[in-house]
């Protein structure tokens, strides 16, 4: 920009002379480059400093610029001057800037052209420049209506008029107009759970903020979801659009994601002022948040004996263990009764409701296990096939069977009684052979053997089965079975051949039986 200047020129004479002892008056008359009346110079009276006090009243030039009336010009110019001084002597004159507008008015610079007969001795404010014949000052910026005056002193070197001309000069008025430029500028910020389980739902903020100075029209945000993590309407490209924020305003857009797979799933969105603007990262902004997916897994094992004796109690222990990488929360144990068994006892507080005993475990860390112990009573021998069920919050199942093997065992009882002993010679005894099953299983194959000593003799035998003799030894076919709580009787007929004291003999071996059991009935023989 060029900068045009405005000033103007204002000139006075001063009349010097040499007083020799009397009082004198000289009439002095100003002129001006301007003829308007508002410029013909008018004394004040006023002295302008002591050493002028002998002498005529003070004089005032003005001159109003550019016009030459105050009403329609810009600035006033004024100078104060003593209308006669003696050579030597200091005296001091004014000038006296104004400005005539409501407006500032910028680098004000006044200059002073010397007449050759002036020395300057002193100035205020200070110079910017001086030199024999012209002084100049910066007054820098001009407020409206303001006023700033300059004081020189000095003193007339040689008689004669002292004609000095003053100029001031300015920076043209300027209108200035400002229009705010404003820029949206969005901030985006993502937030999500450090951690959550698989089977949690996933809440995602994006916080949207225009952090600009002007309004973001119509934000729209997109957000792209990793792979095995969905909305929960099982979308992978989310976009929320529509808001407008002014400067400062912020706008939070929320979802809900659910994760297939456990892992690190970093979600990534940007935010954009207007459709259009998809491409312009100076009206985008992006955001990410990675959040850990854990996934609780609970592994069930039962550990039992494989056989057990009827009458025994049966002890299980159920071993409940998280092997996954998440909480599992309410983690709870169930093991129905088998059918046959009743309960004995269960440990850590497992209780029994209805058919089943629950074991209520709470929440298990991870790498975290439980064992609880289940003891059962079986009433009848054969497999007991028992199961158990636990489950957890992330609604994972788990199941574990084992089975146990009830044995029962023939527990053999031999009873063997003589009739009418003591017993004549010639004369019968009866040998009542009892074989009873006080066990809990069946015998098979039971086999009765008898061995009669040299003064008896075979007379007739008889059972439920068949038998047949070998020298003194008397042998019954096997017995196919013998069932708990049941019995079977043989009947041995002897003939008492030689008195003496006689012993009956009798062994009964099974299937199960390694050894045979012995029984031997003593008998009295007399003539």
């Amino acid at each position: 920009m060029t900068r045009q200047r405005a000033g103007m020129l204002l000139s006075i004479p001063l009349a010097a002379v040499l007083i020799c002892g009397c009082r004198s008056t000289a009439k002095l008359t100003a002129t001006s480059d301007s003829t308007d009346p508002e410029a013909v110079p008018t004394g004040t009276g006023d002295p302008v400093t002591e050493a002028q006090e002998d002498y005529e009243p003070s004089v005032r030039v003005s001159m109003a610029y550019p016009t030459g009336t105050k009403s329609s010009s810009v600035v006033l110019l004024e100078k104060v001057t003593p209308r006669i001084t003696e050579i030597g002597r200091p005296f001091d004159y004014l000038i006296e800037v104004t400005n005539l507008t409501p407006l500032n008015l910028a680098s004000v610079t006044v200059t002073d052209q010397l007449s050759p007969q002036f020395e300057v001795t002193a100035a205020a404010p200070s110079l910017e420049s001086h030199d024999s014949e012209k002084l100049q000052w910066s007054l820098g910026n001009l407020e409206a209506s303001e006023k700033k005056i300059i004081k020189v002193t000095g003193i007339a070197k040689e008689t004669g008029s002292v004609v000095g001309y003053t100029a001031v000069t300015y920076d043209n008025a300027r209108l200035y107009s400002s229009v705010k430029a404003v820029k949206p500028v969005l901030e985006l910020t993502v937030s999500a759970p450090v951690e959550t389980l698989a089977c949690d739902e996933i809440p995602i903020e994006y916080t949207v903020t225009n952090v600009g100075t002007g309004k973001a029209s119509g934000v729209t945000l997109r957000s792209q979801l990793p792979e095995d993590l969905r909305s929960t309407d099982l979308q992978s490209s989310l976009v929320f659009e529509g808001e407008s924020l002014e400067p400062g305003q912020s706008h939070v857009f929320q979802t809900t994601v659910k994760a297939f797979v456990s892992g690190k799933y970093t979600v990534k969105a940007v935010a954009h002022v207007g459709v259009g603007n998809l491409d312009d990262e100076a009206l985008a902004a992006t955001g990410e948040i990675t959040t850990r997916v854990l996934m609780p897994i609970v592994n069930l094992t039962c550990e039992a004996p494989s056989e057990q004796y009827l009458g025994r109690s049966i002890v299980y222990k159920l071993t409940v263990e998280n092997s996954g990488s998440g909480l599992a929360r309410d983690t709870v144990l169930e093991n129905p009764l088998p059918a046959g068994t009743e309960l004995v006892e269960s440990s850590h507080d497992g209780k029994l409701v209805g058919d089943k005993v629950v074991w209520e475990l709470g929440d298990l860390a991870a790498t975290e296990s439980r064992a609880v112990t289940l003891t059962l009573h079986a009433s009848t021998p054969g497999p007991i096939l028992n199961g158990a069920v636990v489950r957890s919050g992330c609604d994972q199942d788990a199941t574990v069977s084992c089975k146990t093997v009830m044995k029962g065992i023939p527990s053999i009882l031999l009873d063997v009684t003589d009739v009418s002993d003591p017993t004549e010679v010639g004369e019968n005894e009866t040998y009542i052979i009892t074989v009873t099953n006080h066990g809990t299983a069946s015998g098979t194959g039971i086999r009765v053997n008898c061995e009669m000593e040299d003064n008896m003799e075979y007379v007739s035998s008889s059972g439920p089965t068949s038998s047949w003799v070998e020298g003194e030894d008397v042998s019954f076919a096997p017995l196919e079975k013998l069932d708990p709580g049941e019995d079977s009787r043989w009947h041995l007929v002897v003939k008492a051949t030689r008195k003496g004291d006689a012993r009956f003999t009798v062994k009964v071996q099974s299937d199960q039986l390694n050894r045979p059991i012995l029984e031997t009935e003593a008998s009295l023989f007399f003539d």
